[in-house]
C-alpha cells in the first residue's frame, strides 16, 4: 500500500488529495481517501508561489495524518505538485530562503523528504479541482477527482523530478528586483534599535569587503566609527533614494526639484557623498556642516522611527523640544514635531515617571 498527496492552489484557495495506492500482483487499484482545502487569506494577499506553498505544506500534514491512522510506512509516502517553484524551494532547503518561506520548507522537510516529491502537470493533478472548485454536477463523473490521474494506475511508477535550478535562480532575482521599490523588505526593518542595526550591518559590509576586494583592510576584530558613518549613509542613502526618487532625479538634471513637490521650501541639495541635505539660509555660518545642512528623512520610514528612538535615548528620555534639537542638529524628518510628540507618547518610562502623585485627603480632626 502506498499513499500519494497531490496539491495546488490559485487566487481563491489552496488543497491537498491523499490517495491510496494498493498494488495486488499485476492489478493496481487507486482511490481517494482524504482531501482538504482552505480559503486564500483576503486581508493580506499572497502570490501563487506561496500559495503554492502553503498547498504543499497542507497537503504533508495531511499525509502525514492519514499514514498515522493507516499505519503506513514513510518510505511509502509520495506528494506531487505542479509547482517548480516549490520544488526549487524544498531543494535549496530551509536556511536559504527568508522567513514566510523557510518557516513552511522547514515543516514539510520534516515530515516528507525532498525525493519524496515529485513534478505533475496541472492537467492530470487532482488538487486542480479542489483549488479551483467543481458544481456538484460535474464532480459526480470527474474520475480524475475518485481515482486519481491515470498514469498512477500504471503498473510501473517512477517519481517524475525536474530539474529546478533555472526556476531557482529566478525566484531569487525577483525577490531582489522587490527590494528597490519598497522598505518593508529592507534588513533593518527586522531591528528595533538604531545602534544594533549599525552594528550588524557593518558587520556584513566588512564580511563583503574582505570577499570582493581588500581582505587585509580590516584586521580589527570591533567595528569602528568609520564604518559605522559609512553604514548609517548608505542606509539614509538607500531610504532617500525609495522616498524622494523623483526630486534627486530633478536635482541631478535641472538642479532644483518641481514646485509641487514637499521639499521645495527645503531647498535641497545633494552633497558630495550623495545624500540628500536642506539647503538653507545659514551656508554663512560658523556652524557645524550637518547643522547647517542637515539630512532630509521621509516621515513614515522605519529608519526614522530607530533614529528618533535614538535621540530619545540619548537625551535621557527628554522631552519633545529636547529631542527636536537634538534631532535638528544632524537631521531634518519631514512632520518631526508629530513624530517625536507620538514617540514621547508612548514611551512607559515617561509616562510613568510624567505621572502627578496622588495627594491624600485628611481625615477629620477629633473634638
Amino acid at each position: 500500500m502506498e499513499l500519494h498527496v497531490f496539491a495546488d492552489a490559485s487566487q481563491a484557495a489552496y488543497g491537498a488529495a491523499v490517495y491510496i495506492r494498493v498494488v495486488e500482483g499485476d492489478r493496481v487499484r487507486v482511490n481517494l481517501i482524504s482531501a482538504k482545502t482552505k480559503v486564500a487569506p483576503i486581508e493580506k494577499q499572497l502570490s501563487i508561489p506561496r500559495l503554492e506553498l502553503c498547498g504543499a505544506t497542507l497537503a504533508a500534514k495531511l499525509i502525514f495524518e492519514t499514514a498515522q491512522v493507516m499505519n503506513i510506512a514513510k518510505e511509502n509516502l509520495h506528494a506531487w505538485t505542479d509547482s517548480t517553484i516549490v520544488l526549487a524551494w524544498l531543494k535549496g532547503g530551509a536556511s536559504r530562503w527568508n522567513t514566510f518561506v523557510s518557516n513552511r520548507v522547514s515543516e514539510i522537510l520534516n515530515i516528507l523528504d525532498y525525493e519524496q516529491w515529485g513534478h505533475v502537470t496541472t492537467d492530470t493533478n487532482p488538487a486542480d479541482c479542489a483549488s479551483r472548485g467543481l458544481q456538484a454536477s460535474e464532480l459526480i463523473n470527474k474520475l480524475l477527482w475518485w481515482n486519481g490521474p491515470a498514469w498512477l494506475s500504471a503498473l510501473d511508477l517512477n517519481m517524475n523530478l525536474v530539474d529546478v535550478e533555472d526556476t531557482q535562480e529566478e525566484e531569487k532575482v525577483r525577490v531582489l528586483t522587490a527590494l528597490l521599490n519598497t522598505e518593508d523588505e529592507l534588513i533593518w526593518t527586522k531591528f528595533s534599535n538604531l545602534q544594533k542595526m549599525l552594528r550588524v550591518i557593518s558587520y556584513c559590509r566588512r564580511w563583503l569587503i574582505k570577499l570582493n576586494k581588500d581582505k587585509a583592510k580590516y584586521n580589527t576584530k570591533f567595528i569602528t566609527t568609520q564604518e559605522i558613518t559609512e553604514t548609517l549613509n548608505n542606509c539614509i542613502k538607500q531610504v532617500q533614494a525609495i522616498e524622494f526618487n523623483q526630486e534627486i532625479k530633478q536635482l541631478k538634471s535641472q538642479g532644483s526639484v518641481l514646485k509641487r513637490s514637499k521639499l521645495r521650501n527645503l531647498c535641497p541639495i545633494i552633497d558630495d557623498n550623495g545624500i540628500l541635505r536642506v539647503g538653507g539660509r545659514i551656508q554663512q555660518s560658523q556652524a557645524e556642516y550637518d547643522a547647517r545642512h542637515p539630512i532630509i528623512l521621509p516621515a513614515k520610514s522605519h529608519l526614522s522611527k530607530l533614529i528618533i528612538k535614538d535621540a530619545h535615548q540619548s537625551t535621557m528620555h527628554g522631552g519633545p523640544q529636547v529631542m527636536l534639537n537634538y534631532l535638528r542638529s544632524k537631521y531634518w524628518i519631514l512632520r518631526a514635531k508629530d513624530q517625536v510628540k507620538g514617540y514621547y507618547r508612548e514611551c512607559t518610562t515617561c509616562i510613568r515617571y510624567a505621572k502627578n502623585n496622588a495627594v491624600q485627603l485628611m481625615g477629620q480632626l477629633p473634638e
